[in-house]
């Protein structure tokens, strides 16, 4: 089942529920500070309607080994080939365990059933949950979006 419109919650707040308009540049943009692709204007983010998909790979200064044989990576460099979505300046995470949250989030028993399952029989609290799937400590800064 797909949630109707996007929707996102904002660092772990699962009890407030805010809805996505992709079609307004101003919410949602995307961004190759990290990434191997490449802006006219890299500090600015794109809306994904305006995206450009410009390949652009260089090794990092601090990058140890060659383009063929990586064996460190410069994080402070370009060294993803995924774009960072923001919504409204937030980092965002998509995908399909995030519409698990959503669904939790906003009571829908398809979804709230077996979070609630899994919260239960490893003993967590749900902080714990938006932890797990991405990978971020609980707390701010973390933007979590849903289909």
């Amino acid at each position: 089942m797909w949630l109707r419109g996007l929707e996102c919650t904002i660092n772990g707040n699962a009890a407030e529920v805010h809805d996505l308009d992709l079609r307004d540049p101003n919410q949602l943009q995307k961004f190759v500070d990290h990434s191997c692709f490449r802006y006219a204007d890299e500090s600015e983010g794109l809306n994904p309607w305006d995206g450009e998909t410009d390949p652009h790979y260089v090794l990092g200064l601090n990058t140890v080994g060659t383009r063929t044989h990586i064996q460190a990576i410069d994080e402070g460099a370009k060294h993803s080939w995924i774009k960072a979505p923001r919504w409204r300046g937030h980092a965002i995470v998509i995908g399909p365990l995030t519409r698990y949250i959503i669904g939790y989030a906003k009571g829908i028993p398809e979804f709230k059933e077996p979070v609630k399952k899994v919260l239960t029989d490893l003993q967590l609290p749900l902080p714990a949950l938006f932890a797990t799937l991405v990978r971020i400590p609980p707390g701010p800064g973390g933007v979590l979006g849903g289909v």
